[in-house]
Order: structure tokens, then C-alpha cells, then sequence
């Protein structure tokens, strides 16, 4: 596992804190904490360039200088795994750990997790979004991808709405060993392929009804020409993990895809494409 840096802002006001996040979007950081004074933003060891540092050095006087601190690889998730809530999308889905009881009303599908991952169990409005975007399609006997997947939230809720051929996959060695868990637990006898590794593992892969993105902005721009080869004509593309200003990028990548419609949650985007 990869050691990480945290660069953490003093920012109070949250519109000031999205703009920060604009700005650093155009770097490989992986991740974004907002809190009530402060800013910060997690970046692998091994991403720290001159480039980088020459444009935080730019940001002063208006934004504060960055406090770095070095993280050792770790499970991200253990500190926050005894305060994980159930989640509800809607009537469709609930994800629940199970410490949790069952649903005491009708929801029309359950997913029992392993609560390792805040990305990926809902609790994050992207995951929400691409639950929202999945429930009125018509999965059986089709062919889906989840491209970052997390828990496997998604690829599970792909093979409950009857996919024959899933195959997931997450760069992250944390996220590979809980989806693991997850699909053992929830749909053992799916047929679900899951495998450690990035935006390589596009390679070769061709024919997909339907490709899962919950990843972030840069993934996602530099992915995006594969994930849109890797389509059949007439799938489609459901992506998130980005903001509103970050749409106009994405569109323009996704060249030879139409978009059908847009989500918005709290800060985030959802867009959903048809290949022509």
C-alpha cells in the first residue's frame, strides 16, 4: 500500500472551500474532507512534483498555505466504521451493515456491507446518484462494469437486477479485499468478476451494455476515450464523482456519447450518456 500526504487548508466558508477543490481538481489528489474550519486534500506520496508544488506555492496570499502531513498506509475507514449509519435510496435500495436490523418497511432490494468504505456505501451523494440513475433500467442478461468500485455497491445492485456478466474492479487494495467480503455476502452466486487494478484493466474489454464511473474527475477524464470504446452501441455510461464545473470537461471528452440527463446531490454531479 501507498503512503499518502494530507494537505490540510484553514477555509472556513464552504463556497470557498468548493472553489479550492476546483483548483486542485486539476491535480491527482484522490480525495476531499470538508470540515468546518478547514480544508483537506489526500494525494499519493509518490504524486508530489515540482508542478504541484510550484501551484500551491501560486495560491498564496489568497488561499493559506497548506499544513502537509505524511500518512502511513493504513484502513482509512477504522476510525469512522462504529458511527456507519444505514442508508436509504428512496424505496429501491437499502445498505445496511449487519449489525443493522433488516428494513421495517418494503424496500425493494437490501445490501449487507462490511462498513470499511465511506466512498461506495451510499453515504456519499455520488453513490447515492448512480443507486437513483440504475433503478429504472433494465439489466437482465446484460453486460455492466463497474469501474472503481469500492464495497461493490453497484456491481451488487447490478447482478440483483439480473446482469449476466459484471466485472468490477478498484485500484485500491482495501476496496478489492472488501468487495470481496461483500459480494461473498450479498450475491455469491453472481456472475461477478472482480479484480485489483486501474484504468488498465480497460484493455481489451469491449461490449458493455452499461459502465459505473463513481470515481472522480480525473480518473474519469483520462479514462473517458476507453470507457467509450469498451461500449456497444446503444450502452450507456453513468458517471459521478465530480462538480458542477466539471461537466463542461467531461461532455467534451465524451466524444460519441449523447447525454440523456443530468442529477445533481448536495455538490456533486451525475451524468448519464448513451454511446451513438
Amino acid at each position: 500500500m501507498q503512503t499518502y500526504l494530507s494537505f490540510s487548508f484553514s477555509v472556513a466558508e464552504e463556497d470557498q472551500q468548493e472553489q479550492l477543490i476546483a483548483l486542485l481538481a486539476d491535480f491527482p489528489f484522490e480525495g476531499f474532507q470538508q470540515e468546518e474550519e478547514a480544508l483537506t486534500a489526500f494525494l499519493p506520496q509518490s504524486a508530489l512534483d515540482e508542478q504541484l508544488k510550484s501551484f500551491l506555492a501560486q495560491l498564496a496570499p489568497k488561499w493559506p498555505e497548506a499544513q502537509i502531513t505524511e500518512i502511513a498506509p493504513t484502513n482509512w475507514n477504522a476510525q469512522w466504521e462504529s458511527d456507519y449509519q444505514p442508508v436509504e435510496v428512496d424505496d429501491f435500495c437499502l445498505i445496511r451493515a449487519n449489525f443493522h436490523a433488516p428494513a421495517a418497511k418494503h424496500i425493494e432490494h437490501e445490501i449487507v456491507i462490511t462498513p470499511k468504505m465511506s466512498f461506495g456505501t451510499g453515504h456519499h451523494a455520488t453513490t447515492y446518484m448512480v443507486l437513483q440513475a440504475m433503478r429504472p433500467l433494465d439489466l437482465k442478461g446484460k453486460k455492466v462494469m463497474d469501474f472503481g468500485c469500492g464495497t461493490a455497491v453497484l456491481a451488487i445492485m447490478a447482478a440483483y437486477l439480473g446482469a449476466k456478466d459484471i466485472f468490477a474492479f478498484d485500484f485500491d487494495p482495501w476496496a478489492y479485499e472488501n468487495s470481496l467480503e461483500n459480494v461473498a455476502n450479498n450475491c455469491p452466486e453472481a456472475p461477478l468478476r472482480l479484480a485489483q487494478g486501474g484504468s488498465e484493466l480497460l484493455e481489451g474489454e469491449t461490449d458493455y451494455d452499461l459502465i459505473l464511473a463513481n470515481i472522480n474527475r480525473n480518473v474519469i477524464l483520462s479514462s473517458m476515450l476507453d470507457m467509450v470504446a469498451a461500449l456497444k452501441p446503444g450502452g450507456q455510461l453513468i458517471c459521478s464523482g465530480f462538480l458542477e464545473e466539471d461537466i463542461p470537461l467531461i461532455i467534451e471528452k465524451g466524444q460519441g456519447l449523447r447525454l440523456l440527463e443530468q442529477k445533481a446531490r448536495e455538490k456533486w454531479r451525475c451524468l448519464i450518456f448513451e454511446k451513438g
